[in-house]
């Protein structure tokens, strides 16, 4: 007996679906925060902060991926093997020269960013531009288009 198969969908960036760019950073709290005190400024506190400028830049979509801090041992795997962040944004922005002249907004720079250095450090941020997204399951369904 056969599996019936989907199709694949990968997208670039250059693929018009939904439009923009995915820019990934991935963030780890000051080490005189808790896992516990970080998540909750970060969601409860940042969060409502950036929201109306995001908004403002036209920015399409805003995740914060919050990490376990027990996924090793979740997952039974060596520490050294689970990730040591704290934490991942997603942002989708129209396109990197929006996102560039967002950052020049002086809310950005004299209310977002040292609200960022108030609870995670520049030191251990690491930031990315997504070349591809491969969708495997969307929403329950098989091989959605994100």
């Amino acid at each position: 007996m056969t599996t019936p198969t989907a199709p694949l969908t990968t997208l670039s960036n250059s693929d018009s679906h939904k439009g923009g760019v995915w820019l990934i950073a991935f963030i780890t709290r000051l080490p005189s925060w808790t896992h516990e005190e970080f998540c909750a400024y970060w969601k409860e506190t940042h969060a409502p902060l950036v929201a109306p400028f995001l908004a403002r830049h036209g920015i399409i979509n805003y995740r914060q991926i919050h990490i376990n801090p027990a996924t090793s041992s979740i997952l039974g795997l060596p520490a050294e093997s689970a990730v040591q962040y704290d934490g991942i944004v997603q942002l989708q922005v129209s396109s990197l020269e929006a996102w560039a002249e967002a950052v020049k907004d002086p809310f950005y720079t004299d209310v977002i960013v040292p609200g960022e250095q108030h609870f995670f450090t520049g030191k251990k941020i690491v930031l990315g531009v997504v070349a591809e997204v491969f969708v495997g399951v969307e929403w329950g369904e098989e091989f959605g288009v994100i």
